[in-house]
């Protein structure tokens, strides 16, 4: 029964032996069609779900840093910025692209037959690959979504991608992509980021040559980057500029001043600012809330001085480096209020990243003592009070002042002046450790002091940063003080996200004024008469400290005038002696160098309420002459550029 009903069924579907071969036929191609597709889904369908939303999600900050001033000095992250319309581009850009890269784009839908074909024929030819053959749109697709890797699979997917694309944006969105998402060498994604770094000049404003060494990055970014060989660069370049006058995209006049005056390489010098930026790099994440990935930060860095501190450090190593048997410093300025005008967290950035400013933390030695008065000073002393200075001893531990000189009844000045150990003891027994690290900590120390009768001489290890923004509370008058570095953030688009004017500042001081005033007499005779007296600036109220740990390890001087504080550290990384190195030599020379080319520059008041602006004209398409309908190249632009209604951002 079952039977006879399965071959009725059966019987339907015959056909005679004429139409049999017809029926195979198209039953076979259709079975290899379905597989096929099968396949090709298993191999595409993953990269077309959700590619592009992981690629914004999983992109890097990318950072530029100017100076208190407007002016770039450095970046960190990657650089990329695709803040540029593509109609705004230098038309000799899109000209060098399209000649070195893809000379149908305009023509083919995503895969140039021509092209690979001509590629295979001269690849046979030469017996090896000289030339590829994907296009522009396959390139995208490979960096949109795919791995480097070199595989048959990964070409299938480059290939079907690549109709995805064609099939889905026009092709002045696929250019944009392009050019936006390539990779340039030294850190540049997209052209804008590569014109900016190279040339200090935004991709709207290149010329053929500026461009031509860019358009030659695609090959090899990093061989050919101009920061790693600019030879190279250059006959890269020469490269570009013969393809495109063999193809007609430049006339021969353009060429020739191209290859005559080849493309300049703009050196932005940071003066070992490097420290600064990495200090200040997670500091601006978290302040612009992940409103942009691309960021442009104001910082407070006077390049002025940053420039003088390396300058005067490197004098001063290559001089006294052997003397001293030193090998390292650091060095911080800032304004009362915290403001960084310079920071040096070593001698050489690309030798060591590691910030000794900011992170190394040392016995600060005498230059701890002043935070001890302060304490004093805030529980009833004052710089005029009469302390015996005489041997001590608690225990084993006997303290003792350098030399082991000791002066008897000294006021609170004097055993500041000559650095006295005993008397800071003596006053640390009457008013508690504990009186101390609560100064400390309403002056800026945020490290956590350890409680003891030798806090007192500055055993505790603290950082130069805390330990110069505790004198800039000193120097601002007592007011609560925090070291900053970032004065606004701006977005990809030149928009204020984050701006330090709107935080509120403390209407109080934290400390009476009598001990403000009186700690700046004491400081003040170290300078004039004490410790510190290389430091002294003729004409000029100058205030400071001296360290020196034991054995001369750490060497220290933190001082400060009406309008600028800064600390100088020196030593050695291992902990290892300095020969006989205080603070009163060369971290104090240093200081007072420092101070006075500070004081011989002329002020910049006139540039604080400027905005920061990376593309440093709006002149864009209109200085290039007009276009001509008379040669091929004119064509060939206006071809291009009347079609580039179709923006990225807008599509």
């Amino acid at each position: 029964m079952l039977w006879s009903a399965y071959a009725s069924i059966i019987d339907r579907f015959f056909v005679d032996k004429g139409r049999k071969i017809l029926v195979d036929i198209l039953s076979d191609t259709l079975t290899f069609v379905v597989l096929f597709l099968a396949v090709m889904t298993v191999i595409i369908a993953p990269i077309l779900t959700g590619g592009t939303r992981s690629l914004d999600e999983t992109r890097p900050y990318s950072i530029t840093f100017t100076n208190n001033a407007n002016e770039v000095i450095g970046h960190k992250g990657i650089r990329y910025n695709d803040t540029i319309d593509l109609e705004r581009y230098s038309p000799y850009l899109i000209d060098a692209v399209l000649a070195t890269e893809d000379r149908r784009f305009m023509q083919h839908f995503g895969i140039d037959l021509f092209g690979l074909l001509r590629a295979v024929i001269i690849n046979i030819q030469a017996q090896t690959i000289v030339q590829g053959g994907s296009t522009i749109t396959q390139q995208l697709a490979k960096n949109l979504f795919l791995t480097p890797e070199k595989s048959a699979k990964r070409k299938i997917q480059e290939a079907f991608l690549a109709l995805w694309l064609e099939m889905n944006y026009s092709k002045q969105k696929i250019l944009k992509l392009y050019l936006d998402r390539s990779y340039f060498g030294n850190g540049n994604f997209g052209v804008e980021a590569a014109s900016q770094n190279y040339f200090n000049k935004s991709v709207q404003n290149i010329n053929l040559a500026e461009a031509a060494l860019i358009a030659g990055l695609l090959k090899a970014p990093s061989k050919y980057s101009p920061t790693n060989d600019i030879n190279a660069a250059r006959e890269r370049t020469k490269t570009v500029l013969n393809i495109m006058s063999t193809h007609r995209f430049a006339l021969a006049d353009e060429i020739y001043n191209a290859t005559k005056y080849p493309a300049k390489i703009v050196t932005n010098n940071n003066y070992n600012a490097d420290y600064f930026f990495d200090w200040l790099y997670e500091k601006a994440i978290r302040l612009s809330q992940n409103q942009s990935k691309i960021l442009t930060v104001k910082t407070t860095l006077d390049s002025r001085l940053q420039a003088a501190a390396t300058a005067i450090f490197n004098s001063a190593f290559k001089e006294h480096e052997d003397e001293y048997e030193v090998s390292q410093g650091a060095l911080i300025a800032m304004s009362p209020n915290g403001a960084i005008k310079a920071m040096l967290g070593g001698r050489n950035y690309n030798h060591s990243q590691f910030n000794r400013a900011t992170n190394s933390l040392r016995q600060p030695g005498s230059v701890f003592k002043p935070i001890l008065y302060v304490a004093a000073l805030e529980n009833g002393y004052t710089q005029s009070t009469i302390v015996k200075d005489a041997p001590i001893r608690f225990g084993k531990w006997k303290p003792q002042n350098y030399n082991n000189r000791y002066f008897g009844n000294v006021s609170l000045t004097k055993a500041l002046q000559k650095s006295l150990n005993s008397v800071p003891i003596r006053i640390s027994e009457k008013i508690g450790t504990q009186t101390i690290i609560k100064n400390a900590q309403k002056l800026g120390i945020k490290q956590k002091l350890k409680a003891n009768r030798s806090l007192a001489l500055g055993t505790s290890e603290i950082s130069l940063l805390e330990m110069t923004t505790a004198y800039s509370t000193i120097a601002n008058k007592g007011f609560q003080t925090e070291a900053f570095g970032i004065e606004e953030i701006y977005d990809a688009h030149n928009k204020i996200i984050y701006s330090r004017k709107s935080i509120d500042r403390p209407s109080n001081p934290l400390f009476k004024k009598t001990t403000i005033d009186d700690i700046k007499i004491m400081l003040k005779s170290v300078v004039d008469k004490g410790t510190g007296r290389t430091a002294k600036i003729d004409n000029t109220d100058s205030y400071g400290k001296t360290g020196t740990t034991q054995d001369y390890r750490d060497a220290w001087f933190i001082g400060f005038t009406d309008d600028l504080v800064a600390g100088v550290w020196l030593g050695n990384d291992n902990f290892k002696t300095t020969n006989e190195l205080t603070g009163g030599k060369l971290p104090a020379k240093i200081w007072k160098q420092f101070f006075e080319t500070a004081l011989s520059l002329p002020p910049r008041e006139q540039v604080i309420n400027k905005k920061p602006n990376l593309n440093k004209t709006e002149e864009i398409m209109n200085s290039y002459p007009p276009l001509s309908t008379n040669n091929k190249l004119s064509r060939h632009k206006k071809r291009v550029f009347d079609n580039l209604h179709d923006l990225f951002y807008n599509q």
